[in-house]
Parts: structure tokens; sequence; C-alpha cells
């Protein structure tokens, strides 16, 4: 039995269930991964389409440009407890970034006190005229 091709056939050239490009295997830590495409998703995109954008701004491709990073973390829903406006002025911060640097110190001592894996208190600051 032989197959006639039909003039003007969109799959002319190709198997209609195989893509344009080929498909290609690396190697991504599951959490990685996972976090790339829900970032992707709520950008309502793909993992693959990201990964192509990097790739040619990697390469230099002309009109290629690096795909925009997700916002801050710190900014992403989390937990809200109250803290000491005292309290709070008191705990080292980062000029730059402040919120961020007080939350990872709060992350690093409840990491501690729930004795996660590798966790350790961070260190204390030395105490000036503005804490004693």
């Amino acid at each position: 039995m032989e197959l006639a091709v039909t003039p003007g056939y969109r799959y002319r050239d190709r198997v209609p269930n195989q893509p344009k490009t080929p498909s290609r295997s690396v190697r991504v830590d599951d959490g990685d991964w996972d976090e790339l495409g829900r970032i992707a998703t709520q950008r309502g995109t793909v993992r693959g389409k990201v990964i192509n954008e990097l790739i040619g701004w990697f390469l230099g491709k002309p009109g290629a440009e690096l795909p925009a990073r997700p916002a801050d973390r710190a900014q992403e829903p989390g937990r809200t407890v109250r803290i000491d406006a005292e309290v709070w002025e008191r705990l080292p911060a980062d000029p730059v970034d402040p919120y961020t640097s007080r939350a990872n110190l709060i992350n690093e001592v409840l990491a501690w006190y729930l004795r996660m894996p590798d966790a350790a208190l961070p260190e204390r600051p030395q105490p000036n005229d503005k804490q004693a």
C-alpha cells in the first residue's frame, strides 16, 4: 500500500507527532525543576520557553533578552507573625535589603529551634550603645 501526499497538507515535511525541535535531556535538581515550573506557570508560560530564552541570551542570539527573574523571595506569600517593633528594629539588617536579611535571620533561628539538619544559631551581634 502506498500513501499519497496531498499538496499543501500541513504535515508535508514532518510526521504529525514530531515537534519542530528535538527533545533534549538534562539533569536538574527536583526542587529547582519544580520551582521553575511553578514560577513559569505563574507567569503564564512553560519551563521550556524559559530555558530556550536563557539559551538564546547565553549564546548571544540577535534580539534575545535575558528572561526576567522572579521577584524577591521575601515578597512571596508566607506566614505573618507579629514582632514587637523594638525587637524588630534591634534585629541586624542589611541596609540594601533589610526585610530579606531579617527574614533569613528569623528562618535560621526557627530551623535551629526545630532541630533541622545542619541548622545552627546565627552569630549574635556585638552589643552597642543603641542595644545596651
